[in-house]
């Protein structure tokens, strides 16, 4: 979703939509829920029970396809991974 919201070539709506409308962020050291869904080209995610993004569009991403988990240069760890199709 950060690759959205930096990306000057995308519409200005599909920026504001990839952009967290709130900051739900767990205080440093402690654990971070996220609750992600995608439908079709459609994202909302939960963290911490908090809805950052719903309903954005995302023009391009495949209906199929890997997953990727990443980190922008940080220690991370990821646990409890549930993938479900819909």
């Amino acid at each position: 979703v950060w690759g959205y919201r930096t990306d000057g070539s995308m519409p200005a709506e599909v920026r504001a939509g990839a952009t967290p409308n709130h900051a739900a962020d767990a205080e440093v050291g402690k654990w971070n829920r996220f609750f992600i869904r995608m439908r079709g080209s459609k994202i909302s995610v939960t963290l911490n029970g908090v809805t950052v993004i719903e309903d954005a569009d995302l023009p391009g991403v495949p209906e199929r396809g890997p997953i990727a988990l990443q980190s922008h240069g940080s220690n991370i760890r990821f646990s409890n991974i549930l993938i479900r199709p819909h």
